[in-house]
């Protein structure tokens, strides 16, 4: 474990009731002066000094790609987790990524700030955890979404004057390849995932709209996840997908024509287009 040190918050002497006053109480001060201080949009990415060189490098890079998402500065670090350390790291960050023998302390971090694992070796959903934290401390606002649900409802609105009486949704299964022999002008079409990577299929189907939805695959500073975008980029004008991705799609790393192009922002509590 290196230099790491963990700290038992169940080993202090206070009786239990009194020790859950204690923590509230220090718990609310905090909240209360920190928010005297101006945001500073800040997300502390934790990484054991021995940590094995692989993992510090997926994490290294995975925080320099999403640094400027939603305004947020990703920074890599490493402490000695006592409990003063922990009050004055309330002040420095607005969230905490954990990795290695930090997850231990997850309970304890969560008390103060957006806590989530992004250890890549044990967590299956690490990638997910860095939107979670984007969206933990640059929300997405109501308007954004009000204003996606008027694209949406205005490019259905442009769909729907082809009259027409049929819908065909494509997969990413193997019978895709049979699609190119058929024709599916007579119904709208909406296809899938990294179906877009196809140019000939696009060519011949000609889809209506694409729908994606995965931090790993679709939302991250993976190379596969680059190209996917970079195919939505050239080949679609309809692309839905999950509010919590929404800050990533207007980031750096996004081409400028599909930032200005129409994107549905879905939410399972907002029916679009109705």
């Amino acid at each position: 474990m290196g230099n790491f040190m963990a700290v038992d918050i169940n080993t202090f002497s206070f009786p239990v009731k009194l020790r859950s006053r204690v923590f509230r109480a220090g718990k609310c001060s905090l909240a209360m002066l920190k928010r005297t201080l101006p945001r500073r949009n800040r997300v502390a990415v934790l990484i054991q000094n021995d940590e094995d060189f692989a993992t510090r490098q997926i994490l290294q890079r995975a925080a320099e790609h999403f640094s400027s998402i939603g305004g947020i500065t990703f920074k890599i670090s490493s402490f000695e987790p006592t409990l003063l350390n922990i009050g004055l790291f309330h002040f420095r960050f607005d969230g905490v990524l954990l990795s290695g023998g930090y997850r231990d302390m997850a309970g304890l971090f969560a008390r103060m700030l957006p806590t989530y694992d992004v250890d890549p070796r044990k967590e299956p959903n690490a990638m997910w955890n860095w939107h979670y934290v984007i969206s933990a401390v640059s929300p997405i606002t109501p308007q954004r979404i009000d204003e996606a649900r008027v694209r949406f409802a205005n490019a259905l609105s442009q769909l729907s004057t082809l009259a027409l009486t049929r819908c065909y949704i494509f997969g990413t299964g193997p019978s895709l390849g049979k699609a190119k022999l058929f024709d599916f002008s007579d119904g709208y079409k909406i296809v899938c995932n990294t179906v877009c990577k196809d140019r000939e299929f696009f060519l011949k189907v000609k889809p209506d709209i694409l729908v994606a939805g995965d931090a790993l695959y679709h939302f991250s500073d993976t190379a596969h996840a680059q190209t996917f975008l970079r195919d939505v980029e050239s080949r679609m004008n309809v692309f839905c997908y999950p509010a919590h991705f929404d800050p990533f799609k207007q980031g750096p790393y996004v081409g400028e024509r599909d930032k200005t192009r129409f994107r549905g922002i879905a939410r399972q509590q907002v029916r679009l287009g109705k």
